[in-house]
């Protein structure tokens, strides 16, 4: 099955299964439309090369592995992505999820979610569930506004 070549739209509701996951916010989906690029809407999980970025994306792939999912796209990326809020078939609602269980943050800049994400980040880092148990716990969003970061991660100034 090959990748999308038109984006769905805004408003388009996606059916089908992970096939693969990048981090702890981006993940493949086959869909009946093809193979498309997801990237969860509202939250921000840690980057791969920081702190608890592998373990985000773990448990992203342990949400999202062998079940159904909805997809309800609502927007795209500058990454070509389809910004999607992700329910499995058993009602989970995974972005929520991934704050819940301390393994993403509530992604206040595009803070178009729900209040519950926000009570749900405040309740993980309260408990210290996930990310919230680490000494120094930094966003993803300051984290790539670094010194160098790109030059790091991505090769480019």
């Amino acid at each position: 099955m090959d990748w999308v070549k038109a984006m769905p739209a805004r408003g388009d509701v996606l059916f089908g299964t992970a096939v693969s996951c990048s981090d702890g916010d981006g993940f493949g989906l086959a869909s009946e439309a093809g193979r498309v690029r997801i990237r969860l809407v509202w939250i921000d999980a840690p980057e791969m090369n920081q702190p608890y970025g592998g373990e985000a994306r773990r448990a992203l792939w342990g949400l999202l592995s062998g079940i159904g999912l909805r997809v309800e796209v609502k927007g795209h990326d500058k990454y070509g992505r389809s910004l999607g809020l992700v329910v499995r078939d058993d009602g989970v609602v995974v972005n929520l999820r991934m704050i819940e269980i301390g393994a993403a943050h509530y992604y206040a800049k595009f803070g178009h979610g729900w209040t519950s994400m926000r009570e749900a980040e405040a309740s993980a880092r309260g408990e210290r569930r996930g990310l919230w148990a680490l000494a120094h716990v930094h966003r993803p969003w300051d984290w790539r506004r670094q010194d160098n970061y790109h030059v790091r991660v991505c090769g480019v100034k």
